[in-house]
C-alpha cells in the first residue's frame, strides 16, 4: 500500500517536467536517476500485486477452514455441510469486498475528493464511477469464484487435479481475453466508453451496463485479471500442502520468464500498429504479470524464507500497511488532509496565500527534493493514523468489518477479530529458515527483474 501512496503523490506533486527534462538527453552523471525512473515506471504498473496476494490469501484460509472442519475419515454429508459452510464465509467476504470496490472509487475516493477539490462536475463524475471494472471488485468477484471452484473440488475429494485445474484457471484466463475482447467488440455501445454519456442512456440500459463492465477492458476487468487471483491461489495450496520449495520458486521464476517473452511478443506488433493487439492490451499486462511474479517472490525469500527473525521484527511498519491495505485503500481521500496542512505551513513560512486548490501539491508543482519531504510527511501521517486506531484494537477498519460480518453469522471469532495480534504474532509458511539461493544467483534474480523493467520501458515509457 505504500507504493499505492507513493504513485499516488508522485503523479500528483511532483513537476513532470523535471522528469522530462531529465531524460530529453542522456547525460551519464543521471544514470542512477535513470534507472529509478525506469524501475519506478515498472512498478507503477503492478496492479496485479493486489490481486495475486488476495487470490493467496482467499485460498490459505478456505484450505485452513476445511482442514479444521473436515478429515479423511469425515462422511460425505460431512463434506458437503463444510463446502456449505465455507462457501457462505467467502461469499460474505468476497461480496463485501466488491461492493467495497464500487462504494470506495464512487463515495470514498470519488465524491468526498471532489467536493473537497471543489470539482464542479461532482456529480457526473462520482456516478461515472460505476461504470469501471474496480480492483476490489475484481477481487472480491474472483474470490467467491475460485473458493467455489476450490470447494467443490474438496468436497468430491479431488485434491489431486487441484494444482492442474488452477493452473488451466491461470493460462485460461489469459487464452481468452481476446476472444471476449473480439465479442464485446461487436457491440459499439459495449465497445466505447461506459463511463461517458450514462445520463443520455436508459435506466434499464444503465443497469445492464453496471453488471456487465467488469468483464469489460476499462481499468481492471475480470479478463485476463483473474488470471493473476488464479496464480496467487496456486501458490496458497502448494505453500499449504508442502511449504516454500526451492523448486516451486524456480518454476515461478520460469513462468514469469515466458510471461515476459509473450508479452514482448504482444509488445511488437503493438509497436507495429496493429490495432487489433492493441485492443488486447496484453502486451503491457503480461509485462507487469512477470515482474509482479518476481516482485512477489523477492519478497516471499526475504521475508518468508531466508528472512531472519531480526527482519521480521523490523518490518512491522510495512506489514501494518500491508495487512489494512483494505481500510488505507478505501480512505486513499485522506491524503488531503495532511496535503492542505503542508499548504498551510508554506504559506505561513512564505507569508503568502494560496489556496488548497491551486496548491503545487495537487497540481504537480513541486521540485524533487519538495517532493521527497510531501511524500515522508504523508506516509508518516498514514502511520500516524494505523499507530493510533491500534490503540483500540482497529476496531472499525474494514478488515475488522469484514471479520465482524461473518462473525455475526457464525458465532464469537474473538481471535480473528484481534488484529493487533495478526501484526505482532508473525504466522509463518515454514518451520525454520532456509538459504536457497547465493548472492551471485540472488543478483542474477535482480538483474533479471531490471531486464524487464528496461524491456517495458523501451515499449511504454520511451
Amino acid at each position: 500500500m505504500f507504493l499505492v501512496i507513493f504513485f499516488h503523490v508522485l503523479t500528483r506533486s511532483l513537476d513532470m517536467n523535471i522528469i522530462e527534462d531529465t531524460l530529453s538527453e542522456f547525460t551519464p552523471i543521471y544514470l542512477p536517476l535513470y534507472c529509478v525512473i525506469v524501475i519506478l515506471g515498472y512498478i507503477s504498473q503492478f496492479d496485479l500485486v493486489f490481486i495475486c496476494i488476495s487470490g493467496f490469501g482467499n485460498i490459505f484460509s478456505v484450505q485452513r477452514q476445511w482442514e479444521r472442519l473436515i478429515t479423511q475419515k469425515s462422511s460425505l454429508n460431512d463434506r458437503k455441510e463444510g463446502f456449505r459452510a465455507i462457501m457462505r464465509t467467502q461469499l460474505i467476504r468476497g461480496g463485501f469486498i466488491a461492493i467495497l470496490g464500487y462504494v470506495s472509487e464512487w463515495f470514498f475516493n470519488g465524491m468526498i475528493v471532489d467536493l473537497i477539490s471543489q470539482n464542479p462536475n461532482w456529480v457526473t463524475s462520482s456516478i461515472s464511477a460505476f461504470f469501471f471494472a474496480q480492483i476490489l471488485t475484481v477481487m472480491g468477484l474472483s474470490n467467491i469464484f475460485l473458493s467455489f471452484v476450490y470447494l467443490m473440488l474438496l468436497r468430491n475429494r479431488k485434491e489431486k487435479s487441484i494444482q492442474m485445474v488452477l493452473l488451466g484457471l491461470f493460462i485460461g484466463f489469459l487464452v481468452v481475453t481476446p476472444g471476449i475482447i473480439e465479442l464485446i467488440k461487436l457491440n459499439p455501445v459495449l465497445w466505447n466508453s461506459l463511463e461517458i454519456g450514462w445520463e443520455h442512456r436508459t435506466v434499464g440500459m444503465n443497469i445492464l451496463l453496471f453488471f456487465l463492465n467488469p468483464f469489460i477492458r476499462r481499468h481492471t476487468p475480470i479478463f485476463p485479471n483473474f488470471s493473476a487471483s488464479a496464480l496467487g491461489a496456486i501458490m496458497a495450496y502448494k505453500f499449504s500442502q508442502e511449504g516454500v520449495k526451492k523448486k516451486f520458486i524456480n518454476w515461478m521464476v520460469l513462468i514469469s520468464i515466458v510471461l515476459q517473452l509473450v508479452g514482448l511478443g504482444f509488445a511488437y506488433f503493438e509497436y507495429q500498429g496493429y490495432q487489433r493487439i492493441r485492443d488486447y492490451n496484453l502486451g503491457s499486462f503480461l509485462f507487469a504479470y512477470s515482474g509482479t511474479i518476481l516482485f512477489i517472490l523477492f519478497f516471499l525469500y526475504f521475508f518468508e524464507v531466508h528472512g531472519s527473525k531480526k527482519v521480521i521484527a523490523y518490518s512491522k511498519f510495512w506489514r501494518r500497511l500491508g495487512i489494512f491495505t483494505l481500510t488505507l485503500w478505501c480512505t486513499q481521500w485522506l491524503i488531503i488532509f495532511p496535503a492542505w496542512l503542508i499548504q498551510i505551513i508554506i504559506n505561513w513560512i512564505s507569508g503568502t496565500w494560496t489556496d488548497f486548490v491551486n496548491s503545487p501539491l495537487i497540481n504537480n508543482g513541486l521540485t524533487m527534493w519538495q517532493f521527497l519531504i510531501a511524500l515522508v510527511f504523508i506516509i508518516g501521517f498514514y502511520h500516524g493514523i494505523l499507530l493510533l486506531w491500534e490503540k483500540i484494537q482497529y476496531i472499525g477498519t474494514f478488515e475488522w468489518l469484514t471479520v465482524k460480518l461473518i462473525s455475526s453469522t457464525y458465532g464469537n471469532a474473538k481471535n480473528r477479530l484481534d488484529m493487533v495480534q495478526s501484526l505482532y504474532n508473525v504466522e509463518s509458511f515454514i518451520p525454520e529458515r532456509i538459504k536457497y539461493y547465493k548472492s551471485w544467483q540472488l543478483t542474477i534474480g535482480i538483474l533479471l527483474f531490471c531486464l524487464f523493467a528496461v524491456i517495458h520501458a523501451m515499449f511504454y515509457l520511451i
